[in-house]
């Protein structure tokens, strides 16, 4: 008989692959139905609706997965919901400001209050999956799943010639948030009548300053690509779109596995094999988009992207450097070690100014590209040591304590 661990297990997995593998396969899709040009306006937009959905993730949905299983799940509710209706209220400046100074052109038949939808049913859609993971409804997201990426695929096959990429992507998502609000709605109340009161421990503030501070470095970064090339900044887009795969895996960790390792009480997810074995399984990757660069990204993405094939072993570089931070950074959450957050803040904002100022005195992209190997490399060393060096002397120093005690207490009889 298969139980209900594992059939939860099971379409947890199913659940992840019907979201990155959607993302994956529209971004491919549009990629090749829209000119270059024109997929790189849109990912100057998806860039700024991610960058208020990268502090959602951060200080909102990832704490939903790993508060305790004591804390209620109202009270986590109510939590997150509090935490939105702030964001929501600045993300109009925001985008106004990230469009002025990237690029008023590109959102001339886009308004700020039209994005702001979009970029609120984009967050709150995310916000319902991370809450059904925590009270083990995968299926509902796996149906919402269903419903967003068929009416997606349905748009991009019949009325791509006729409407913008935006439309195409957001509007199924909208209509599926006004859906489902009312059915959340009467879920938490039903669960706020049962649930214990107890407040979540979890430092959220380090989360917060880490997410502001990938977006100031995203800013920069799209700013830096922009004054240099917007084609190479869209080809970026569409070739970490390629390398989805890892994200996807990282997704799952982030909210299955870790709200997994929350009711099990483990502070842990991958052994040092395990982590041999993704990094091992990565530079074989890399070897090989370096090798046949050329070849993937004429069959994938066709001849117009073929000028840019050089960037895909470094775009995988980054993604794979990123996936290996998560991986840790997930379990510096579940052992409430987010301090050490602030430190990769400081390495994002730096490296985002330094990249922007390079490309202003320099005509090249060699600084820009350099600059996003060498961020990611830093923060994953310094979460690496807060993550088993020091565990590793804590422990040493632990057991010091406990011989000098020793020898102290006999010393004394």
């Amino acid at each position: 008989m298969i139980s209900f661990a594992k059939i939860n297990r099971f379409s947890g997995v199913i659940e992840q692959v019907l979201s990155s593998g959607g993302n994956f396969i529209f971004f491919l899709w549009s990629a090749r139905i829209f000119d270059v040009n024109q997929f790189s306006e849109f990912a100057v937009i998806f860039t700024a609706v991610q960058m208020i959905h990268g502090i959602a993730l951060q200080w909102c949905f990832l704490p939903i997965v790993s508060y305790p299983k004591n804390v209620g799940n109202s009270v986590v509710f109510k939590i997150t919901v509090k935490k939105l209706i702030i964001l929501f209220s600045l993300s109009p400046p925001f985008l106004f400001c990230y469009f002025e100074f990237i690029n008023p052109d590109i959102i001339a038949d886009l308004s700020i209050f039209k994005l702001c939808i979009f970029t609120a049913s984009f967050i709150i859609y995310d916000f319902f999956k991370f809450y059904l993971i925590r009270i083990s409804a995968v299926i509902l997201i796996i149906f919402m799943h269903f419903i967003k990426w068929g009416s997606v695929m349905y748009l991009l096959l019949f009325y791509s010639d006729t409407t913008e990429i935006y439309n195409v992507f957001f509007v199924p998502i909208v209509f599926i948030v006004m859906t489902v609000s009312p059915y959340l709605a009467y879920k938490n109340s039903a669960e706020n009548k049962v649930d214990n009161k107890i407040i979540p421990l979890l430092e959220t503030k380090p989360l917060l300053i880490q997410a502001v501070a990938n977006n100031v470095q995203t800013f920069f970064i799209t700013a830096s690509f922009l004054s240099l090339n917007i084609g190479l900044f869209g080809a970026y887009i569409a070739f970490r779109s390629l390398t989805n795969v890892l994200p996807m895996l990282m997704q799952y960790f982030e909210s299955h596995i870790s709200i997994s390792a929350v009711n099990k009480g483990e502070v842990s997810i991958l052994n040092n094999k395990m982590y041999l074995w993704i990094i091992s399984l990565s530079v074989v990757l890399i070897v090989f988009s370096f090798i046949f660069r050329d070849s993937i990204i004429s069959i994938i993405y066709g001849e117009n992207y073929l000028v840019y094939s050089y960037i895909l072993p470094i775009t995988l570089t980054i993604v794979v450097i990123q996936s290996i931070t998560r991986l840790l950074n997930v379990e510096l959450r579940l052992q409430s070690k987010v301090k050490i957050l602030y430190l990769t803040s400081l390495i994002s904002i730096v490296s985002g100014v330094g990249a922007y100022s390079l490309s202003l005195l320099f005509d090249d992209v060699f600084f820009l590209l350099l600059i996003l190997i060498l961020a990611p490399v830093m923060q994953l060393f310094v979460v690496f040591v807060a993550n088993h060096v020091s565990a590793y002397f804590n422990d040493k120093i632990r057991i010091l304590k406990v011989i000098s005690t020793e020898i102290l207490r006999r010393l004394k009889l």
